[in-house]
C-alpha cells in the first residue's frame, strides 16, 4: 500500500522527462486526479488530455492543454495517472474487470470525472519507451484524435 500523498500509475514502458518531477513541484497540490503530457516513442501527444464522450467534439479528440471546460466529457488515460492516495482508496478501479478484454480505467474514468479535482500538468511530461499497440491502427493513435483549435 503506497504511503505518499500523491501515487503515480503507469506502465512499465513509461519514462518520466529529466524534468518530471521538478515540474510536478512547480506545478502544485491542488487536485485528486492530474494528468501529465504523454507522448508516444515518436514523440507526439498520445491520449494525454482527450474526450470520451463529448457531447459537440465526440471521442479521442486532443484538447489544448489550457482547456479544463470539457472535463466532464473527457478520459483518463489508463495507462499513466497521478492520483491523490485517499482518493483513489475510496475511488478504486473496479478489480472484476477482465483486463485482457475490457477497459477498466474507461469505467472509472466515467466514475470519478463528474466530483473529482482533474487537473491537466503540462510541464510534466512522460514518454512511451516502445512502439504501442495502438500505434499502428491510425496515423495518430487508438483513438484517432486529432488537434482542435477551439476558440
Amino acid at each position: 500500500m503506497a504511503l505518499c500523498e500523491n501515487v503515480v500509475y503507469s506502465h512499465d514502458y513509461i519514462e518520466f522527462d529529466k524534468d518530471w518531477y521538478k515540474n510536478f513541484i512547480n506545478f502544485g497540490n491542488d487536485w485528486d486526479i492530474c494528468m501529465n503530457a504523454i507522448q508516444n516513442i515518436r514523440g507526439e501527444r498520445f491520449r494525454d488530455w482527450v474526450t470520451w464522450d463529448d457531447p459537440e467534439l465526440g471521442r479521442g479528440i486532443e484538447l489544448p492543454y489550457s482547456d479544463s471546460s470539457r472535463i466532464k466529457h473527457q478520459y483518463i488515460s489508463g495507462t499513466y495517472w497521478v492520483a491523490k492516495r485517499k482518493f483513489m482508496l475510496f475511488n478504486p478501479l473496479d478489480e472484476n474487470y477482465n483486463r485482457a478484454t475490457e477497459h477498466e480505467d474507461v469505467e472509472w474514468s466515467l466514475r470519478v470525472r463528474d466530483f473529482a479535482s482533474i487537473k491537466m500538468n503540462k510541464d510534466s511530461i512522460v514518454r512511451h519507451t516502445k512502439v504501442s499497440r495502438e500505434d499502428h491502427l491510425t496515423d495518430r493513435g487508438y483513438l484517432g484524435s486529432v488537434l482542435w483549435k477551439l476558440n
